[in-house]
């Protein structure tokens, strides 16, 4: 009778072991999708882009890096094939996004598209905007230049994203060209 009642304690307390693992991993990948305005589509956006795992996307931006930069990190990461955490600690050292590309070692001309090619140098703004424009409109099949007018009415990047994603309402699965980041 002893053990029958130990082993019903048991086993009552490996369900409730369970079922709270359960409800902790859903709890954490919920914190990651949404914020105080619910899901997060630029974050996804981010993650399925670059080919890198939510969790990541988030963790970056505890080092201060703005929604809108987070691409920019992951290019140039790629780009120099390094860890996104040693193209932050260039910006932290208060270095321009051009000068952190010539740090890695990267020819500044990976954020020149044709139209662009006889300038020598962009501002931070303006490479924001290049890798930004040129993700949106991959990921979301459309052309650069409606991401360019959106943009032009002032549309940040996520709100860009978010019309997007809504005008559509499908889920995005980014299908990888075999050159990424042309």
């Amino acid at each position: 009778m002893r053990n029958t009642i130990l082993k019903a304690l048991l086993g009552t307390a490996v369900i409730v072991l369970v079922v709270t693992v359960i409800n902790v991993r859903a709890d954490v990948r919920f914190g990651i999708s949404a914020g105080e305005s619910g899901l997060n589509g630029f974050y996804i956006f981010v993650s399925e882009y670059n080919r890198v795992p939510q969790e990541e996307v988030i963790f970056l931006k505890n080092y201060g890096i703005s929604d809108e930069e987070l691409p920019v990190v992951f290019f140039l990461s790629e780009k120099a094939g390094v860890k996104p955490e040693a193209v932050i600690k260039l910006r932290q050292r208060g270095f321009s996004w051009m000068k952190t590309a010539k740090k890695l070692k990267l020819n500044p001309e990976i954020f020149y598209s044709g139209r662009m090619h006889d300038r020598c140098g962009l501002s931070d703004f303006e490479i924001v905007r290049i890798i930004n424009t040129r993700g949106i409109s991959e990921y979301h099949n459309c052309r650069p230049e409606i991401v360019d007018k959106m943009r032009g009415n002032h549309m940040t990047f996520r709100e860009i994203d978010s019309h997007l994603r809504e005008k559509t309402k499908s889920v995005y699965k980014y299908k990888m060209r075999e050159k990424k980041h042309k």
